[in-house]
Formats: structure tokens, sequence, C-alpha cells
């Protein structure tokens, strides 16, 4: 299916959360690990997000949403090897994701 990234975990930690109306701003970090034929697939993946949603007919739905990678733990023969934000840099920009994870 196309547009889809599976994750074999994912975790979620809301840090902000400010509802004006109609409109929610949420803001915090997420742990993922892609799997298949996903970018960084089996890798430990650590994000700073922000989520803006709107109210609609009853329903808060995605408005927009913005995610960075703050750490990217690879996994190399059992080892755990951080690297750091400008390592980061130099990674295809398909290594971003956006969108709600399914």
């Amino acid at each position: 299916m196309s547009g889809v990234i599976n994750f074999s975990s994912f975790e979620r930690a809301i840090e902000y959360l400010r509802i004006d109306g109609d409109w929610a701003i949420i803001m915090g970090a997420d742990t993922v690990t892609p799997i298949g034929n996903a970018p960084l697939s089996g890798q430990i993946v650590q994000r700073r997000f922000t989520n803006v949603r709107e109210k609609e007919a009853g329903t808060w739905r995605l408005f927009t949403r913005h995610a960075n990678i703050t750490h990217l733990f690879l996994r190399r023969r059992a080892q755990v090897k951080v690297v750091g934000f400008e390592a980061l840099r130099r990674l295809p920009a398909d290594v971003i994701y956006f969108g709600e994870p399914s």
C-alpha cells in the first residue's frame, strides 16, 4: 500500500497541549522503529513533533504535522550507536516522516 509506514514500536510523550476554540496544538517527542521497506527500517528513531488539529463536525482532524529526527540509534551487530544531529543532516530527505502512524 503506497504512503503507509509501519512501525514495530511507537511511543509518544505529549509535552504541550493547547486548545483554542476549534484548534489544538500538540507538541512533544516520539520514538519509532520503522519496519518493512520504510527508510531506516529496524533502527530506533527519536523525533520531536508538532501536530495542529482542527475540530470539524465534532471530530478532531489532523490539519498539519511536522516531525524532526533528533536522535538515531543505528543497530549493527548487536550494538547500538547513537548518531548526533550533525550526522542526521547528511541523511536523505526521505527519512523525515509526515503524517500519522497507522
